[in-house]
């Protein structure tokens, strides 16, 4: 896949003693699925996999984890591939 000119972005926030993880992006491969992890202290760990509409956008993709106890950072990555 070919990246240049992609933009993701997440926000996160605790809901009901869970965080909601709200992962938007665009400019990524049309039809192509990805998979997107929570990483931390060596971890590495799949959360939610999306597929890119025909115009390359996910427009809203939610997962919920407890974020904030244990991972610092979200990776995207196409689906089969680890970060």
């Amino acid at each position: 896949m070919d990246a240049s000119g992609a933009s993701v972005s997440a926000n996160i926030r605790g809901v009901a003693g869970v965080d909601e993880i709200d992962i938007t992006a665009r400019g990524l491969s049309a039809g192509q699925d990805f998979t997107i992890f929570a990483q931390g202290d060596d971890l590495s760990v799949p959360i939610r996999t999306v597929t890119a509409g025909q115009n390359g956008v996910v427009g809203e993709a939610l997962a919920y984890i407890n974020f904030f106890d244990a991972y610092d950072s979200l990776v995207l990555v196409p689906a089969g591939k680890t970060p």
